[in-house]
């Protein structure tokens, strides 16, 4: 009697097929006028407070180029940290609020500088009405020191008294608007520097929260490789300093991320991000539990 090939004793051995990893969490948030009509007026609020603040920084400190960058990276660092408490997730609206606090950011630091000067004329009002009734003769020039009528009067005062961008360099009318945009333009771009990479944080659709650091710290590296074989990956020989961080949502009713990062002498950080099932993420609090250095538990 012939061998059956196909028999369960002599059949072709096959690898076993690894269980199918839960998709990661991305948002896909529908537009919620409730939750806009809150999220808007607060970074619009957000943009003109940092500006104001800007324009008193800028009497002290305002290098060209660096000190707008500056102000677009405090703007976007305060817009996300808006984000991850209101637990907004509409990119759309997110990406409109961002331009918005940007625009009303560089108008505020105009305006705060407006009211400053419009301020300091007033109160010299009376130093220049003795000066016109002593020498009548400059009455013309002391005319041309009374306090703007208006926010744009004071624009186009200072546009054409012309804006000092070096010791030799002075942009005045035309160009002095065009280096206020420049300002402008590179503000935006700090902010969103920061703001779009968060967008792309995982976001959980059924309790509608931002995925957040629950539990953190370094680990030995024996324990770094004991969690990198129950997700399927390796851990360089030389790794050094290994670290992990556990991601869930507020409810913890999404997937849990385990991000595992570790450093490797002269070539840098290595990272790894996998999203765990339930039996993988037991598994992994359990060798947590049992480290010897789990250093930042509860975070």
């Amino acid at each position: 009697m012939s061998n059956d090939s196909q028999s369960p004793q002599h059949g072709p051995r096959t690898s076993p097929v690894p269980p199918a990893q839960p998709v990661p969490p991305v948002a896909a948030v529908k537009l919620s006028w409730g939750v806009t009509a809150i999220w808007l007026p607060l970074g619009i609020a957000l943009g003109l407070l940092v500006g104001g603040a800007a324009d008193v920084v800028e009497t002290y400190f305002a290098p060209l180029v660096l000190f707008p960058l500056l102000t677009g990276a405090i703007l976007g660092a305060a817009l996300i940290g808006l984000m991850r408490w209101s637990d907004v997730a509409h990119r759309p609206s997110l990406i409109t609020t961002v331009v918005l606090s940007g625009l009303a950011c560089v108008f505020m630091q105009h305006y705060v500088a407006y009211l400053t000067f419009w301020r300091e004329q007033v109160q010299q009002a009376p130093e220049r009405e003795l000066a016109r009734q002593a020498f009548p003769e400059n009455a013309p020039q002391i005319a041309g020191r009374q306090p703007p009528q208006d926010f744009v009067d004071y624009m186009q005062r200072e546009a054409q008294q012309g804006r000092v961008l070096t010791r030799q360099l002075t942009a005045r009318g035309t160009w002095a608007w065009v280096s206020w945009g420049i300002d402008a333009v590179l503000l935006l771009a700090a902010a969103m520097a920061l703001v779009v990479p968060a967008l792309r944080l995982p976001y959980c659709n059924c309790c509608l929260s931002w995925y957040r650091t629950t539990r953190s710290g370094r680990i030995p590296p024996a324990t770094a490789r004991q969690l990198a074989g129950i997700i399927g990956q390796g851990v360089a020989p030389r790794a050094v300093a290994p670290r992990y961080r556990l991601l869930s949502c507020e409810s913890g009713c999404g997937p849990t991320g385990l991000e595992l990062a570790w450093r490797i002498p002269k070539k840098g950080i290595a990272s790894t991000v996998t999203w765990l099932d339930a039996a993988q993420r037991s598994a992994v609090v359990a060798i947590l539990d049992a480290a010897p250095h789990d250093n930042d538990q509860g975070r």
